[in-house]
């Protein structure tokens, strides 16, 4: 008999129990037991039992009197007789219940509960997964100029800051020098050195709001010197003979200050779609070049996984590859344009 067959006759000897429950208005613990598994532990046997009280169905160790049967009601319905039999019918031959919402309850209570040591690991692990997304996103120019042009659009009006910024990094807190200097007057005055007057802040009048919303000003200032850096970069990076020593400083300038904001989902996901259209579009033209060389000039495959890599921006690649000694070169030879094309 199949897994299937054995529990729907399994739930319909449990629908017989039930229903003698329902007519007799009791049930045993020795008739209960018949019909379970030998391995149903006793947690598993105790909610049964509270089921099936819950079902107006008593149960009792030995058949009850006559008299104690009149005082029970009998409530019991057809739909209740169907929905525990099917219930009962869940428990597998190791005796867990395999009914779905009572495998949660169970399974619900074997977990710990996350601390709050827990939920700072998981909130690092996330925000070290976010600056991984965003380095990614600013290593590509296309995606750096998308944040310049809606920088751009919110400052004229054309698109909400909200939807470009979330907010700032730790790093990116507004300047606290004038704290700073007011705590060193504060000192100096106390030393008797320069007795300076320490401006009080004016006090809050009773209907004034406290402003805890995000300072677009000094947000914008971030932005505009992230782009003004980010320049400076570009501007090195198109010299015919650029310093890797100072590509490298103006690129790490530029992503420690552009870092210092938090930016909006809604923009990351913006970018992140961004370069998923232009990986797309490369590994076009990347599957191009594979036809060229191994189905249309016949080069064996692993030679062109283990030479075309690191290679993908030359375009002379293909021309010196036309002009090496090999089987497949001549025809090679007239694939060379398609290949700079692509």
């Amino acid at each position: 008999m199949s897994m299937a067959d054995n529990t729907q006759a399994q739930a319909s000897e449990l629908k017989k129990l039930l229903a003698l429950g329902k007519a007799r208005g009791y049930l045993t613990y020795a008739e209960i037991n018949d019909h379970l598994s030998s391995d149903v532990g006793t947690e598993q046997i105790e909610d049964i039992v509270s089921m099936i009280n819950d079902m107006g169905i008593n149960v009792y160790d030995n058949p009850p009197d006559a008299d104690e049967l009149l005082l029970s009601e009998d409530n019991v319905t057809e739909e209740a007789v169907e929905d525990a039999a099917a219930v009962l019918s869940a428990v597998d031959t190791e005796g867990r219940t395999t009914d779905p919402v009572r495998m949660y309850m169970r399974e619900m209570g074997t977990v710990e509960l996350l601390s709050r040591e827990g939920e700072i690991i998981i909130a690092k692990r996330i925000e070290a997964g976010q600056l991984m997304v965003l380095n990614t996103l600013l290593d590509f120019p296309t995606t750096v100029e998308r944040i310049f042009e809606r920088h751009a659009s919110a400052v004229a009006g054309d698109y909400k800051f909200p939807n470009l910024i979330a907010g700032l990094t730790d790093s990116g807190e507004a300047d606290p020098a004038p704290a700073a200097a007011a705590a060193a007057a504060a000192a100096a005055a106390k030393a008797g050195k320069n007795p300076t007057i320490i401006p009080k802040p004016a006090p809050k009048k009773d209907d004034e709001e406290e402003d805890t919303g995000p300072d677009w000003e000094h947000i914008g200032g971030i932005l505009t010197e992230s782009e003004k850096l980010y320049r400076t970069y570009t501007k090195e990076l198109a010299k015919k003979t650029p310093s890797e020593k100072l590509l490298n400083s103006k690129q790490l300038a530029f992503k420690e200050e552009i870092s210092k904001l938090r930016f909006s989902p809604k923009l990351i996901d913006e970018l992140a779609q961004l370069l998923r259209v232009h990986v797309g579009e490369i590994r076009a033209q990347e599957q191009v070049i594979m036809r060229c060389c191994i189905d249309t000039a016949k080069m064996p495959r692993k030679e062109f996984i283990s030479r075309f890599p690191g290679n993908e921006t030359d375009e002379s690649w293909a021309e010196k590859e036309a002009r090496r000694r090999q089987p497949y070169c001549e025809k090679l030879k007239g694939q060379v344009e398609e290949i700079q094309r692509a």
